[in-house]
Parts: structure tokens; sequence; C-alpha cells
């Protein structure tokens, strides 16, 4: 049994997707480079720094109209309906991940604004609808239904990979003062519970999600406590070093240090005169 043809007019709604995530993707970093070269020429000349912004933007809008018209002209005009060419569910299925792998960022956004894992759901449920609408109701042959359906979703995940780096990288406001562990904002309860011992008061962080250091007061009982839940391997320290205006709190103290090539990592300090727990992470 042949399956019922998906509309024209969803067709070409979805190649305008397709055609609009193209431009875009083909846009931005060809902008990128042309602009950076007109920069570099209007500072010789004394253009102001403060014009950057509006170049940059002007460069992008005129680039995407460019790569907007070449395509018009070479993939929408003759996009014409093929009747010999057979019904390509792949294709079809493609089509339909293109704003599908749109909406995946859409989710994806909100998480991470909300920070709430349940909007994670949205990106296999939209897959499956994708593959579903497209094996169920493959659209018709088209001249150009290979560069829409194969092309379109390649940039559009890629657009989506671009995007949860972005959002990956953007750090939220951690700053907090106070006695409760779970009022601290933005840090999820795996770094709350490993971070922040039970027993911990006065505490004080500040930074962001991508990289904060905070302090707290801390009873030795509590810090042993915490030690002995065996997460970090932590050695004690007698004395401080050569350096005596380093960082190094007083000793003796205990210390758990993790580095990464990257530059990112995990130090962890307690200081028994000081009954005070220092912390630094950082993620690169």
């Amino acid at each position: 049994m042949i399956a019922r043809s998906g509309t024209e007019g969803v067709y070409r709604f979805l190649r305008w997707i397709a055609f609009g995530v193209g431009v875009i993707f083909l846009g931005a970093p060809a902008s990128l480079f042309a602009a950076l070269a007109l920069l570099l020429v209007l500072e010789k000349l004394g253009v102001p720094a403060s014009c950057e912004a509006v170049v940059s933007i002007l460069v992008f809008l005129t680039l995407c109209a460019v790569f907007f018209e070449i395509g018009r002209r070479s993939l929408l005009r003759t996009d014409a309906v093929m009747e010999e060419k057979p019904r390509s569910r792949l294709q079809s299925v493609g089509l339909w991940l293109v704003p599908g792998f749109l909406l995946w960022l859409f989710f994806l956004a909100l998480g991470w604004y909300y920070e709430r894992d349940i909007f994670l759901l949205g990106l296999p449920a939209v897959l499956i609808l994708a593959a579903a609408a497209g094996i169920v109701f493959p659209f018709r042959g088209h001249r150009n239904g290979e560069v829409f359906g194969c092309v379109g979703p390649i940039f559009a995940f890629l657009l989506f990979g671009i995007g949860a780096v972005i959002l990956g990288r953007t750090g939220r406001d951690v700053t907090y003062t106070g006695n409760s562990i779970s009022d601290i904002p933005h840090l999820n309860k795996w770094q709350k519970e490993h971070y922040f011992p039970a027993g911990a008061r006065d505490i004080k962080v500040s930074g962001s999600t991508m990289g904060f250091k905070w302090e707290c007061r801390l009873s030795e009982k509590d810090f042993l406590d915490y030690a002995g839940k065996g997460w970090y391997s932590f050695r004690r320290v007698e004395k401080k070093g050569k350096d005596i205006l380093s960082r190094e709190p007083l000793p003796p103290y205990y210390e758990y240090v993790r580095r990464e090539s990257d530059g990112g990592g995990l130090t962890l300090r307690y200081s028994v005169p000081e009954e005070k727990f220092r912390g630094f992470y950082a993620h690169h």
C-alpha cells in the first residue's frame, strides 16, 4: 500500500525553513571574516570603534541577502515537481528534521533558562514526530528535493550544535551569602552535595556556573565526615610552603587539587585552625 503524499504547501513551508537555515549558516561565518577585514580598513580611516557592531550587522545582512538571492535563483525557482521522481521517505524525514533541530535548540534553551531537565524530553519527542511524518506522508519528488531534504537537516543540526555549545559556555551568576546550601542559585543538586559539606555556615559564593569560588565556616568533625565519603582524596599539609605570601590557608590544612589540561579543574582546601573550607571550580 502506497502512503499518502504530504501536501505541496507543507513541502514549500519546510523548504523555506531549510533554505533560511542554509542562508544563515553560510552567511554567519562569511560575514565574520568580511567584517573583520572591513573593520581593519575602517580603523585605519579613523572610524570610531563604537561603529563596529553596526558594521558587523550590516555586513551579515548584506551577505545573507546575496546568498538568499543566489539560492532563490538556483534552487527555489527551479524546484518544480518531477512526477517521474519517486517519493523519498528519507528526504521527507530530513525536511521535517530541519524545524525539528531548531526546536531541539528551543527546548535546550528552555531547560537551560529554567534549569529543568523536563524540557529535554522534547528532543526525542520531536525526533519521533519528524520521522513519523516523513515516513507516513512522504513528499512528491522535486528537482532540488535532495538539497533541501539532505543538506538542510545537516545545516540545522550544526546550528543546534553551535547553539548548544554557546549555551553550555554561558555561565549564570551564583553569588550567594548565607547559611543554606540549598539556597545557592543556579548550581545543580550534585554540585551542592559534593562541593559544600553538610554543616557549612557563613557560606560565601562568587562567580558564575562556568567558574566560581566559595568559602564557609566548618568544624573539623564535619569536614572529616565529608572527607570520609571518599569523593576526593585529600592530603594533609602540616606546614606552609616557602612562599609566605602565597594564598595557602593556615596549616595544618587538607587539600585536594585536580587540574585539567584546558585550565579548568577543582581545588578544595580545609584549614584546621581557621575552621574554614574553601573551594574553586572552573569549567573550560
